[in-house]
């Protein structure tokens, strides 16, 4: 759904509407990808909205500490949503925190 030729578009328009402010492009993302989020956190018994969103990122940073392919899955959707990647950090903390 995030690679849909329209959603894209909206994706970039939304860039260029923040400016390079990223706390504006957020949350100008945040109604735009709901539309495409909402029957996957349906699907899955997620709430809709911005908790369900913190749930799903909780889950997939859980799982991606320790899958390199969750991981790159979730860097690629990142971009998709016009976000910067994510794994190297993430996986870094979670070395990190095993010490």
């Amino acid at each position: 759904a995030y690679s849909d030729s329209s959603f894209q578009a909206e994706v970039r328009t939304l860039i260029e509407e923040a400016e390079g402010n990223e706390a504006k492009y957020l949350s100008l993302l945040a109604p735009t990808a709901g539309r495409m989020q909402d029957p996957v956190f349906k699907r899955f018994g997620l709430p809709l909205g911005q908790r369900g969103v913190m749930l799903m990122k909780m889950a997939v940073k859980t799982i991606a500490a320790h899958s390199e392919s969750v991981a790159e899955l979730a860097g690629d959707l990142r971009e998709l949503l016009g976000l910067e990647r994510e794994e190297g950090t993430v996986n870094a903390l979670v070395h990190e925190a095993d010490r």
